[in-house]
């Protein structure tokens, strides 16, 4: 789970330099979303790059306007890291025990369902804001 959970990371730290060095190059038509790309209409998640570029330049309202799941990914990838070298350090598991508790709470019909609204509206969002 840590190797995967690192590896993750990672490539999302790769990912976010690359979109930095070939943001003024690159057309901002093209998109890797695989959905967007073969339905013409995007995913819940497009524009979280965007969102967390703009998180980490200072820019809270773009990045909400981009998509609000943005601010989720960006919390991910600044506590994450530390979690996973405060684990290693210490000997502990204690985002493996983190992991497991929250699988078990969004298997709550009570917490899914209205998780599930809130990503649904985020897609309904992205669609009609036509990212």
């Amino acid at each position: 789970l840590y190797m995967i959970i690192l590896g993750l990371c990672l490539m999302s730290y790769g990912w976010l330099f690359l979109n930095w060095q070939t943001q003024s190059t690159a057309a901002t038509t093209t998109t890797l979303c695989v959905f967007k790309n073969i339905s013409g209409i995007p995913c819940p998640s497009c524009g979280t790059t965007r969102s967390v570029m703009s998180i980490y330049e200072g820019n809270i309202k773009q990045a909400i306007m981009y998509n609000p799941l943005g601010i989720i990914a960006a919390f991910i990838l600044i506590f994450t890291p530390l979690w996973l070298a405060y684990d290693f350090i210490l000997e502990k598991s204690t985002l493996q025990s983190i992991y497991h508790k929250m699988e078990l709470l969004l298997k709550n019909k009570f917490i899914a369902f209205p998780l599930i609204l809130l990503v649904l509206s985020n897609w309904i969002w992205n669609i009609m804001k036509g990212l």
